[in-house]
């Protein structure tokens, strides 16, 4: 009966109450705390991203692009930005037909992956990602300039002779785009209008061909990237 009333019944009993401090230790390997500077400025903006690496400089784009304000926060500085990602994978892209690379089938894309992930992968993604992915590649190298684009290399294309594509039940796709070298030296956060320590917004009006395109909802809406030190 005693076992019975832990378990939910007649005679359960509630938790002793504990005392649970307010702060929780910092771990060791976090470190010190940093020391912030009290705030001089307050930006308003509908959508704030932190990091402006490939994912970020996407996510605050096409939010522009949505008719939506941004602030883009990065830690380098204009000078020093060179986003750490140097690869982007993705399937039958304008950019890859260009370098002779073949098309890929989507549907054997897909069986492969779920094959080898014994069926965990979420399929509405996967399946977005071999049918899409192309097209999102190509949608964000769209604001390079032509010499910028021609400085994007296919891995492992051309093939070399002996390259199995296959081997037992793994599988790769040659014409992965290698982003490194001199076309990561502040190609994206000069597009996007960013000033070292400062904040400002841009309309299309004022930057034609900069890194955001007009948007339907506000054309005076766009990024506004902001390079300094910040921590969460």
């Amino acid at each position: 009966m005693a076992q019975f009333g832990r378990l939910g019944g007649p005679g359960t009993q509630a938790p002793p109450e504990r005392d649970i401090p307010l702060e929780l230790p910092i771990p060791v390997w976090l470190g010190s705390e940093p020391e912030t500077p009290a705030p001089t400025k307050t930006l308003r903006a509908d959508v704030v991203v932190l990091g402006a690496g490939h994912a970020g400089l996407a996510c605050a784009r096409r939010a522009a692009e949505r008719g939506l304000s941004v602030i883009l926060c990065e830690a380098q500085t204009e000078a020093q930005y060179a986003p750490f990602g140097f690869d982007i994978g993705h399937l039958n892209s304008v950019w890859q037909a260009s370098h002779g690379i073949p098309h890929y089938d989507p549907t054997d894309f897909i069986s492969g992956y779920q094959l080898q992930c014994a069926g965990r992968a979420q399929p509405d993604l996967i399946r977005d990602f071999a049918r899409r992915s192309g097209e999102a590649f190509d949608w964000f190298i769209a604001p390079l300039s032509e010499d910028k684009r021609g400085q994007i290399v296919p891995l492992c294309w051309p093939m070399a002779p002996d390259y199995q594509t296959r081997v037992g039940p793994f599988f790769s796709y040659p014409g992965t785009a290698e982003l490194a070298g001199p076309l990561m030296r502040r190609p994206c956060a000069r597009a996007s209008g960013a000033r070292e320590n400062t904040a400002r917004r841009y309309s299309s009006a004022q930057r034609p061909s900069g890194f955001c395109t007009k948007t339907a909802a506000s054309p005076a809406r766009s990024v506004r990237m902001k390079t300094a030190t910040f921590c969460t």
